[in-house]
């Protein structure tokens, strides 16, 4: 019976730096698209306050609010990318 001459060390999770650093650029990248649309969505409120415009009653307005929804998931996937990055490895 053969016995190691010396025990392996446990292996620890090391840092991935550029995969950490990859990750938090691609959530940076898509949260552009949600802050573009909340800005663009700011924007029409405002009008429509400023000049009393019905601006959310136009009938290019389902297809923009639509869009917005799709940004915004967009967004939402990016915030969860980076929040992952941030989490410390197990």
């Amino acid at each position: 019976m053969s016995e190691p001459d010396q025990a392996q060390p446990p292996q620890t999770a090391e840092p991935r730096g550029c995969l950490t650093a990859l990750m938090f650029l691609t959530g940076i990248i898509l949260l552009l698209p949600g802050l573009c649309s909340l800005a663009v969505m700011v924007a029409m409120i405002a009008a429509v306050f400023q000049e009393g415009s019905r601006v959310l009653t136009d009938p290019n307005a389902p297809p923009i609010i639509g869009l917005w929804l799709v940004t915004f998931a967009i967004a939402a996937a990016g915030i969860l990318l980076i929040r992952r990055a941030a989490r410390p490895r197990r």
